[in-house]
Order: C-alpha cells, then structure tokens, then sequence
C-alpha cells in the first residue's frame, strides 16, 4: 500500500518521478520474515532538492532541482530541443492562465542556451575556483529574482515597467553572452 504513496524501502533506490530503480531490492523476503525493521523514503514523490536550488551555481542545475518528477516525465516524453521550451509552456499552464507566468517561463530556454557556453567556459579555463563559483551563484541569484518578478506580480504593465527601470540588464547580458559565445566559439 505504501508503494501508492511514493513509499519505497531505502534500497530499492527511488528517483523523483521514475520509482524504484533496483526493482526487486526493495521487496526482501529475508526482512519480512525476520521482521527486521524496513526503512522507507519518499525519493518518488520528493519534487525539490532545497541545497541545489539554493547553492548551485547555475541556472541549470537549479531548474533541474526543481519539481523533478515533472523534469523525470518531460525527460521520456520530449526530445531535448523542445524539452527547455516545453517545460516552460508546461510549468505556465500548470500554475494558471496568467501573462505573468508566460513572461517567466519563456524566458528560460535564452538563460539556459546563454549560460551553457560559459559554464563550459569557465569549468575548462578558470578551472572552477571558488571565487568564481561565488560570482556566478551571485549572478544565478539575480538573474533569477530579476526574471521571477513577473511570476510573482502577475502584471503585465508593472512587470515591463519594473524590468524598463532596470535597463532591460538581464536581458542585455543574455544577449551580449550569447553573441560573444558565438564569436568565441563556445
């Protein structure tokens, strides 16, 4: 019964969204029978890794970390290239019919197509010190609050008017990244 709740022993190894991957470890006839105490875990049902969202260093990883059983069944049903803006148009339409949410979520394919280069970038030529990692932690949390306004708002006319009185900065430096990638060859 605890298996319909997302319930699995410990060794079973459960991922978000796609259950148990050792299949017939979690039903251990030995434990059953001694009565020796099962330990469970909610790793099916569990939707957020709260240390990656937090403490990762890129977009990326922490749309990942994010509501992962949706990321485990967008993962089989789409193919890479429409998975970024599937999602997007996916979480908008699961959180309500709001322009808000659609502003949000449409931009993510250009951050994450903008930051994969440089994080490329950074991970073979600055080798990944810790002043770096630092730097862009700071600059995932900005980007993310600067991109997040309209899903918290939901107003259209604000939100153009909130990111207008910020110089459109983030908008700007998805650009210039992705163009200087290009001419880089990232």
């Amino acid at each position: 019964m605890l298996c319909w709740l997302g319930a699995y022993p410990k060794e079973a190894a459960a991922k978000p969204g796609k259950g148990p991957v050792k299949i017939f470890a979690y039903y251990d006839h030995k434990k059953q029978v001694s009565g020796e105490k099962i330990i469970y875990d909610y790793n099916t049902i569990k939707t957020c890794d709260e240390f990656l969202i937090e403490f990762s260093g890129s977009v990326r990883k922490t749309v990942k970390a994010w509501n992962q059983p949706t990321q485990y069944w967008l993962l089989r049903v789409y193919p890479k290239i429409i998975r970024i803006c599937a999602t997007g148009f996916i979480s908008a339409l699961w959180h309500g019919v709001h322009l808000g949410y659609f502003m949000c979520f449409s931009l993510l394919p250009l951050i994450l197509i903008a930051e994969k280069p440089w994080d490329r970038y950074v991970k073979i030529v600055l080798k990944s010190s810790p002043i770096i990692f630092i730097a862009f932690w700071a600059l995932k949390i900005c980007i993310l609050a600067y991109f997040a306004f309209p899903f918290f708002i939901l107003d259209v006319r604000l939100s153009l008017k909130y990111w207008a009185a910020l110089d459109w900065w983030a908008h700007k430096a998805m650009l210039i990244l992705l163009i200087y990638a290009a001419m880089l060859k990232l």
